[in-house]
């Protein structure tokens, strides 16, 4: 749903078509896809529409800027595209800012601050959740105007905040800004895991200023970096994840500013997670379970007081 209309709904539509290769066994998908903004009064045809773009396995995923009504980001593939609906229906100009390869198999979900704008949080296939700042990119995107380029596509390491490495050992498949609080996050994988983050070093209320030498490590399977380092990180975790597995319930220093707050394993992989209150959060997992889960009273007080 369009955040800022309650009756406009953003779609999207896909063509793809399968190729198998017989030689190697694999195959191999090429599509389109379009994205449409639709009116619920009057659903003849959609109020606005995208041209065609090209289209991944992965399940595109819409979030509405919750500070501008104009602005759309769409996950797809390993890109983030950022749209203004400002634009004419299939207009060229639609994309605006695209960044490229946040993950290295595939985005799995997207989330935007509800407190700090400019702020966007990706989960991935490869086990990590990251945080990226777009205002390096919107100054790209001005100045690519300017000399009469009406697309920026940029590497994601210059937007990149921080990562979440070890939170999951396998596809992070959910995740979701507390919206009323952006220290809060929640994330959920495939592996089982439910996750509650405190994420306050680059929130829009940091708890605590946090120095370069807190950065490395939170928790003994947890860590938070600023490097695009996690190809390494991924294959080594998988390579020692019994060794991992067996630090998972070893203490963790609650006074520092990033960490994982809270964890709850279901019987089967969690696909999806969302707040229903400030303070309240659901996760549903494969085997049709929904869990209902509460933020600890101790995080709560560190938060408002």
């Amino acid at each position: 749903w369009n955040t800022h209309q309650d009756s406009q709904v953003l779609t999207t539509c896909t063509d793809k078509q399968q190729q198998q290769q017989q030689t190697t066994h694999t195959s191999t998908t090429n599509g389109e896809m379009m994205v449409q903004l639709w009116d619920v009064t009057n659903v003849h045809q959609p109020i606005w529409t995208t041209g065609r773009m090209p289209s991944s396995n992965n399940t595109p995923t819409i979030v509405c800027d919750p500070h501008d009504p104009n602005r759309i980001a769409i996950a797809t593939g390993c890109d983030v595209i950022w749209m203004d609906l400002r634009c004419a229906p299939t207009s060229s100009n639609t994309t605006t800012m695209t960044l490229k390869g946040c993950h290295r198999y595939g985005i799995t979900d997207l989330d935007a601050n509800p407190n700090r704008p400019f702020v966007y949080v990706t989960a991935g296939q490869d086990s990590l959740v990251k945080f990226y700042d777009i205002r390096q990119l919107l100054t790209k995107s001005t100045s690519s105007r300017d000399s009469s380029s009406t697309t920026t596509a940029t590497s994601c390491t210059s937007a990149l905040l921080k990562i979440i490495k070890g939170g999951h050992t396998h596809w992070v498949s959910s995740v979701r800004y507390n919206p009323y609080h952006d220290q809060l996050l929640v994330t959920s994988g495939t592996d089982s895991l439910v996750n509650l983050w405190r994420m306050s070093s680059i929130s829009s209320a940091p708890i605590l200023e946090m120095g370069e030498e807190d950065e490395e490590l939170i928790m003994p399977t947890t860590s938070f970096g600023t490097t695009n380092d996690e190809n390494d990180y991924y294959h080594h975790y998988n390579k020692n994840r019994s060794s991992h597995q067996q630090q998972v319930e070893m203490p963790v220093d609650t006074t520092a500013p990033d960490i994982n707050v809270q964890k709850y394993e279901h019987q089967e992989s969690v696909y999806g997670t969302t707040w229903i209150d400030p303070w309240c959060y659901v996760s549903l997992s494969y085997d049709g379970h929904v869990v209902l889960h509460h933020v600890p009273s101790k995080e709560k007080y560190k938060i408002l007081l």
